[in-house]
């Protein structure tokens, strides 16, 4: 992710920090040794590495009690880890390699938050969204600045897109999809948010409430105006902010009941994922392939851990490693409990537990 023009989100980063801390502490706040000091260098740390590390993985460090069965689990750029969770703090940002607890992040006045969705918006601003229904943002201080709540529902999930300053969040029952431009921080929430889709149309909004008829809980940008959701619809919904229509120009229909997620790989390759894993065509609007496990598991996460090779978890407490190009399992790690979220750093791997607990799994020294 490239770094803020300073210029381009001024406006922005002055709602949030001091006029005379702006520049200093956002850039102070950017340490890239923070996690390297005495550890692998960054080249060494990002080599490809063969199965036989992922195989060997074993866990180092635990958090209790923090970490939402729903929650988001994030690297930054500064290769820390941030996890959202509940209780005292919203979000936790840790050193992968050492266990060491680096800043808690409470919510506004030091108030609780449940936030369900973390994404980086660079300088050392993180965004999430939650069950509250507002946007929260932190700065380089861990100060955070709350939005006023323009949303009715529960925000699922919270994307940027660093090219055009967009950012994107899904919202739990209504199935609404709005837009954000970063750049017209300086106008207001209400001006930010210019471009709001649906999932499908509905004439009364209480009965849309009731029977959840299109919760958003993954979205990807593919740039080029397309924005691609997945939720409880099971299906798969292709937005264009070319279009003039806020409902779907293009739809799959019945890819998985019961709900949803998607990943973006590095190739550009879309996958979508529930009980099995599928390879989606965005341009043709078709699945291309599935693979992964048995129809009798739930898939609660996947991440692209190599080029084309992708680690999933599943409600049978095993993480996987598939190929992608090939459909083949390379192989399986047995945890402790039932995984939900998943997260790749250059050492290894964090695993979010739905009983609260987060572990940072590294190389067996064995």
């Amino acid at each position: 992710m490239k770094l803020f023009s300073c210029k381009k989100y001024i406006e922005w980063i002055n709602l949030i920090v001091e006029q005379d801390k702006i520049l200093n502490d956002a850039l102070e706040s950017f340490d890239v040794d923070l996690i390297y000091q005495g550890q692998e260098s960054l080249d060494q740390a990002t080599e490809p590495r063969d199965l036989e590390f992922w195989g060997a993985l074993e866990k180092k460090y635990e958090f209790k009690e923090f970490h939402s069965g729903d929650g988001d689990i994030q690297l930054l750029q500064n290769g820390a880890i941030a996890y959202s969770g509940f209780n005292e703090f919203a979000i936790r940002i840790l050193n992968p390699y050492t266990g060491e607890i680096i800043k808690d992040l409470a919510g506004e006045d030091g108030k609780s938050e449940d936030v369900r969705s973390i994404c980086e918006l660079g300088f050392g601003f993180i965004l999430g969204g939650g069950y509250g229904g507002a946007l929260l943002i932190w700065g380089p201080q861990g100060k955070c600045d709350k939005g006023p709540k323009m949303i009715r529902n529960s925000i699922y999930e919270i994307i940027f897109d660093n090219e055009s300053g967009y950012f994107f969040s899904g919202e739990s029952h209504t199935g609404k999809v709005r837009v954000w431009d970063i750049n017209k921080a300086g106008e207001g929430m209400q001006e930010m948010n210019f471009r709001t889709f649906q999932t499908i149309p509905y004439d009364n909004e209480n009965e849309a409430f009731d029977k959840h008829p299109g919760t958003i809980s993954s979205l990807v940008y593919l740039g080029n105006g397309i924005i691609v959701g997945a939720g409880y619809d099971a299906g798969i919904n292709f937005w264009d902010l070319n279009s003039d229509s806020n409902l779907p120009v293009e739809r799959i229909l019945d890819v998985a009941r019961g709900g949803g997620h998607l990943l973006l790989m590095n190739d550009g390759t879309l996958i979508h994922y529930s009980k099995n894993i599928a390879i989606v065509d965005p341009i043709n609007h078709r699945i291309i392939k599935n693979f992964g496990p048995s129809i009798d598991r739930w898939i609660s996460s996947v991440i692209e851990i190599e080029p084309g090779i992708l680690a999933v978890s599943d409600d049978q407490k095993n993480i996987t490693f598939w190929q992608k190009n090939n459909g083949q399992c390379l192989g399986t790690v047995k945890t402790d409990g039932n995984p939900d979220t998943l997260c790749t750093f250059p050492g290894g791997l964090v695993v979010g537990f739905g009983d609260q607990r987060v572990q940072v799994w590294g190389r067996s020294q064995t």
